[in-house]
């Protein structure tokens, strides 16, 4: 759970997707899961900080607090429905995963003196509240279009919880291939954007009583 690495580690942060061989129209009876693994070296940061991290599991609703994979459709009239994706979904809510892998993040930059979860009830400096705001693909007239991607971030200062700063992150990305594979790509390539935004803003904020 606490883990401290040179800040030269590599970030590995797994995708994981439990889909089906087919996607339309019906799930296949044999499944499988695709396990998306994204090398990722952190940019150097000159900031050194003694903290202890606790990261709280991020708020959701609807089919973004659950293993369903998000779609928004666009109907005939222009007006958007969501759905989720057939056939597929998480092994775990996307809250959980996004969590961990928060948690990951921070730990393999080495700055902190210690990483975990607010559920592991440790004394800490520094509390993360994470809110899942979007995290759809977007589908227009049958294709897939692109992902979005919108993380809000506060830091409070633990245990009173003091709000230090707050954030919002947003990223998208297309879809260049129709399919299970070309929507992971895109999920993927967003979702790495905003943890490579995050955790250098975290690690570059000055965060002060």
């Amino acid at each position: 759970m606490m883990q401290m690495v040179n800040s030269r580690a590599f970030v590995v942060v797994s995708f994981f997707l439990t889909g089906c061989v087919s996607l339309f129209p019906e799930p296949s009876k044999e499944g499988k899961r695709i396990v998306l693994q994204s090398l990722k070296e952190l940019r150097k940061s000159h900031v050194s900080l003694s903290d202890i991290v606790m990261i709280d599991e991020p708020a959701a609703t609807g089919p973004v607090a659950t293993t369903r994979i998000s779609v928004l459709r666009q109907d005939e009239a222009g007006l958007m429905l969501q759905d989720m994706l057939a056939g597929t979904e998480w092994p775990e809510s996307l809250p959980k995963i996004i969590q961990t892998h928060l948690v990951e993040a921070l730990e393999y930059s080495g700055h902190f003196k210690g990483v975990g979860r607010v559920e592991d009830n440790l004394k800490s400096t520094l509390l993360m509240i994470p809110e899942i705001r979007h995290f759809d693909l977007l589908e227009d007239q049958g294709v897939f279009r692109k992902v979005q991607i919108e993380l809000e971030i506060k830091m409070a200062r633990s245990p009173r919880r003091d709000l230090l700063a707050q954030r919002v992150f947003k990223s998208e990305a297309f879809v260049t291939e129709q399919g299970l594979k070309g929507v992971m790509m895109a999920f993927n390539q967003a979702y790495q954007r905003i943890l490579d935004e995050l955790v250098q803003w975290v690690l570059e904020a000055q965060f002060k009583n």
